[in-house]
């Protein structure tokens, strides 16, 4: 039998990535008889490794990750009955038995991702779950999470996901990651009064109104969104990183009192007056450029408009054309915004359905020379 004096059972990590280890060698160290090792191993790791049989395993470990490799007999994971952390990451992309998983009651902590799995009742019986994490697969109902109510950390990356109200639930989340889904209605995160970092890019939200009770939000994401109206995170004072780029806002003032405020990211929208980035003192990155109007060319905004700015091609000649605001308009229509100067170009895409009914109105679609 060889003997394996160089290895440190008791802190080990087999990793065949960075050891060059064959399968048979690891099994030799696993089933070896020379050493209590069945006893001392805690926690496994196997790192591009193929046909891993999860029978022989010691049952009593209590850590396993498979990152790049293959189990030879996926069923086989209901016998490690005392994990209390998986991470699979398997290079067969589809687990035919993901509800095996539900049998290993003991876990703490699971991640499985990019396996296309589309169902999720086998969580329910996972209730000592901290961290959970299914990114990347086909997941849309999350009624069996709405049980986990011991959840600290939750990840559903890139799923099929539309309604969120079972989350409702977890109040002792202090991480969620939504993003790359279909969600439109956030309304039911404001329950999640712990929350510290909530990711959100890559949805279809428009209204955030609701996270305005997310108080202890330290980092929020919603970049590749419909956002407009961004004044609710005026109460997130604890925010140190923001992420809003590639949204349809406008006006940024509610972003004046974040005082801890060290990450800012808003390209992409259809900001002019960047007057409250100056007064950040604690900010190292920010991400300002690309917005979707040219640098000199004002956006108008009526409050009794409910609206989604749309400035389509702009073409040089449009940068020439010069069209006059009367002081009449300024009290009436903008009462609650201020026009910066006069504008040199205008374009405002209106419905008819609103454009018919402010009459007034009508004459900004026809520009002048």
């Amino acid at each position: 039998m060889i003997k394996y004096d160089q290895f440190n059972y008791y802190n080990n990590n087999i990793v065949e990535g960075k050891f060059g280890l064959k399968q048979t060698f690891v099994n030799e160290i696993i089933q070896s008889k020379d050493y209590d090792i069945n006893q001392q191993i805690q926690s496994l790791e196997f790192n591009y490794c193929e046909d891993i049989a999860v029978n022989r395993l010691p049952a009593n470990i209590k850590e396993l990750i498979i990152v790049d490799g293959n189990i030879h007999n996926f069923e086989d994971i209901f016998l490690l009955v005392q994990l209390q952390k998986l991470n699979l990451i398997l290079n067969n992309k589809q687990i035919y038995n993901v509800d095996v998983i539900g049998q290993l009651t003991q876990l703490k902590e699971l991640q499985v991702c990019n396996h296309e799995i589309n169902r999720t009742l086998f969580l329910q019986n996972l209730q000592k779950l901290n961290i959970l994490e299914l990114g990347n697969n086909k997941i849309s109902d999350l009624n069996p999470i709405a049980q986990l109510t011991n959840l600290k950390e939750l990840a559903l990356w890139d799923n099929q996901i539309t309604d969120i109200s079972p989350l409702k639930s977890l109040n002792n989340l202090k991480y969620l990651n939504l993003c790359g889904n279909m969600i439109t209605n956030i309304s039911h995160l404001s329950n999640l009064s712990n929350l510290e970092q909530l990711y959100l890019w890559n949805n279809k939200i428009q209204d955030i109104y609701h996270l305005k009770y997310l108080i202890k939000l330290q980092c929020l994401s919603l970049e590749e969104n419909q956002v407009i109206d961004i004044s609710t995170i005026k109460f997130l004072t604890q925010l140190q990183e923001l992420c809003l780029s590639d949204n349809y806002i406008v006006d940024i003032s509610a972003l004046a009192n974040l005082s801890f405020l060290s990450d800012l990211s808003i390209g992409k929208n259809y900001i002019q007056d960047f007057s409250q980035v100056q007064h950040f003192k604690n900010i190292d990155n920010y991400y300002i450029d690309q917005q979707k109007i040219p640098t000199k060319v004002q956006v108008l905004i009526s409050t009794k408009i409910q609206y989604i700015i749309q400035l389509n091609e702009m073409t040089d000649d449009i940068h020439q054309k010069k069209q006059s605001i009367t002081k009449s308009l300024y009290r009436n229509f903008v009462k609650q915004r201020q026009l910066i100067g006069d504008c040199q170009s205008i374009l405002l895409s209106f419905s008819e359905k609103v454009r018919d009914h402010f009459v007034s109105l009508q004459h900004l679609h026809s520009v002048e020379q």
